[in-house]
């Protein structure tokens, strides 16, 4: 049974706090959606020799991890 919380929709606001705050603040993250269309979340995995890094997280499951 969910929680007073997730009824509320708390859940999710902390989702997207924590997000913002990875990806550098509100105007990093407004400049990575304008250059990519998406924000993501997740542990640094590798970077190639092109200097591409690569992240994990297993919340994103499609494919595009």
């Amino acid at each position: 049974m969910p929680s007073i919380g997730q009824w509320l929709g708390v859940d999710k606001a902390i989702k997207l706090y924590r997000i913002v705050r990875h990806n550098g603040g509100i105007i990093g993250s407004l400049k990575k959606v304008y250059r990519m269309d998406e924000l993501k979340i997740g542990t640094l995995v590798g970077v190639d020799k092109a200097g591409n890094k690569y992240y994990e997280n297993n919340e994103y499951f499609h494919g595009r991890n």
